[in-house]
């Protein structure tokens, strides 16, 4: 994961609404939402885009995309070493926040940090923090909604003790 500046932008429409993705080349450094502003910069051209666009729409299918951008959010040192801990859970598995703490050598009482970062997670369908869920096996927290977190881990075979 590096710094890098956007150059081009992307907009595509799921069945969850419209995604927005700022990248530089093949490096993915920001994805949205229903983002409210658009980027003030060039899009890129179709071509550009299909492999950005098939690759979220396997995400969204809940199977493993065959090519993946190279991932460069923006963040602190902590955000970023959190959204490393992300990567290393595995498909199919949830950790709670305080697990994700332990397993990136902080205690488990840094939990509501380890949430914030989640929370910051530029790249949510990338990095994938919908596999974080509460202690007690409850949804947590998603940027993107509780809806689709719940569709994520639902495609990826999780069923959670509360769905709240």
């Amino acid at each position: 994961m590096s710094n890098l500046e956007p150059s081009h932008s992307f907009r595509m429409n799921t069945d969850f609404g419209e995604i927005t993705g700022w990248v530089r080349g093949n490096a993915l450094i920001r994805l949205k939402i229903n983002a409210k502003i658009a980027p003030n910069l060039p899009l890129l051209t179709a071509q550009e885009q299909a492999p950005f666009d098939a690759a979220i729409r396997v995400i969204l299918r809940g199977e493993e995309p065959k090519w993946l951008p190279e991932l460069a959010p923006q963040g602190s040192e902590f955000q970023r070493k959190v959204w490393q801990g992300l990567l290393q859970i595995p498909k199919g598995k949830v950790w709670s926040y305080a697990d994700l703490a332990l397993h990136i050598g902080k205690s488990p009482q840094a939990s509501r940090a380890v949430g914030s970062a989640c929370g910051a997670n530029p790249i949510a369908l990338f990095i994938p923090c919908h596999r974080v869920v509460r202690k007690d096996g409850g949804l947590g927290g998603f940027a993107w909604g509780p809806s689709l977190k719940r569709h994520l881990l639902h495609k990826e075979g999780v069923e959670l003790a509360s769905d709240q």
